[in-house]
């Protein structure tokens, strides 16, 4: 956030204002916190760098901002080499993984869909161990808020042995755990943008997400849509996994999100 006033012309970066959206997904000391500090960056802002154009058009929608004066830069990623069997296998042993599983980062936390994503799995697992076969599903992420639903839901179902929390993971542990999935699933309700799906794509691993705006505008054609209100959207989902080969993670590096930038403020001096 901007420093109020600021001493000097700000451009501050906007992720999304899910916050607006959907203000009963936050506790009420985070929801006023994220509306009153954005809500002062936009207005002493010079200019506004929105990471898509879905959170571009939320922001002009919301706070009635000349388009003119937002301009979408996109994040990206850093592309890394895939890692050895060797050091995949310890990431393995560690997270005891030990079949083959469906990976979805995030924070747990309501946007990300969880005990739908888990609800679902659970009828898929019980459809592949009627034919002899097994999965596991790993979730990789933080504590966020409200997540008690998401961890009633394992207990619920008595998923304990099948669907593992990492908890926080160092950047090579979160590479290996894309590397070596069978699918990313990413079933979100609503993002501003959707990083972990160009993550999982740069490892040539297919990405399972939901039908929204910023998913369609990122990935175009790349991935595989599901309805993220329809468990059945999902399962037929899980149960038809198609590796495309994407390299549509190409458009979405760092180093050109970077050059954009530098662009945009020598535009601006």
């Amino acid at each position: 956030y901007s420093p109020t006033p600021s001493p000097i012309p700000t451009i501050p970066t906007i992720h999304d204002i899910g916050y607006l959206q959907k203000p009963d997904e936050f506790n009420k000391k985070d929801f006023y916190q994220l509306k009153n500090w954005t809500y002062l960056s936009i207005k002493q802002a010079k200019h506004i760098v929105a990471v898509s154009e879905f959170t571009k058009n939320e922001i002009i929608k919301e706070y009635k901002i000349s388009p003119q004066k937002i301009s979408v830069i996109p994040n990206g990623i850093t592309k890394f080499k895939k890692h050895t069997k060797t050091e995949s296998a310890k990431i393995m042993h560690k997270f005891k993984i030990t079949k083959p599983y469906f990976l979805s980062v995030g924070t747990l936390k309501p946007n990300k869909n969880y005990p739908f994503l888990i609800k679902a799995f659970s009828v898929f697992l019980s459809r592949q161990r009627a034919n002899a076969l097994s999965s596991q599903l790993v979730i990789s992420g933080k504590k966020g808020w409200l997540f008690d639903e998401i961890l009633k839901t394992v207990v619920d179902l008595k998923l304990q042995d099948s669907v593992i929390f990492t908890n926080y993971v160092t950047e090579k542990e979160r590479n290996i755990l894309f590397q070596n999935a069978t699918a990313t699933v990413l079933p979100s309700l609503y993002e501003g943008f959707g990083i972990p799906a160009i993550e999982s794509q740069s490892f040539d691993t297919p990405v399972i997400v939901s039908d929204i705006p910023s998913y369609r505008e990122i990935l175009g054609n790349s991935g595989i849509y599901i309805d993220p209100n329809n468990e059945k959207s999902l399962i037929k989902a899980l149960s038809n996994i198609k590796n495309n080969h994407s390299q549509n993670y190409k458009r979405y590096l760092w180093t050109q999100s970077a050059t954009k930038l530098l662009h945009l403020f020598d535009n601006l001096k």
